[in-house]
């Protein structure tokens, strides 16, 4: 979904707040269910085992399911790939010392 559509499922009042995007799993989950029955689109189930490694094209339809034991921890890595001109809403990007380009992105690690 693009980001107007996103942000057309939000409250008015939520649309304009820096953190919007921290407010929308609710609203493009139901959106995402929606446009799978509309379309009559199977849904495929992915249980990585230990080592492996799942990478989708970025306009694939995908989300994470709530976990089934709450007690055990689920690590990943989500890494996004685009172009620093792509990002105007990103704060400038910084070169690294190797040569490449990145956002800095300042929050806090858990």
């Amino acid at each position: 979904m693009r980001r107007e559509k996103v942000r057309a499922l939000l409250p008015p009042a939520h649309r304009p707040r820096a953190d919007w995007p921290t407010l929308t799993q609710e609203a493009v989950s139901e959106a995402s269910i929606a446009e799978i029955e509309r379309r009559g689109e199977r849904v495929e189930r992915f249980i990585a085992k230990k080592g492996e490694l799942l990478v989708w094209h970025p306009r694939l339809l995908h989300r994470g399911s709530p976990p089934e034991a709450r007690d055990i921890e689920r690590r990943s890595l989500i890494a996004h790939y685009s172009s620093i001109h792509r990002r105007p809403d990103f704060m400038p990007a910084k070169q690294a010392s190797e040569g490449g380009w990145f956002f800095p992105i300042d929050l806090p690690h858990f």
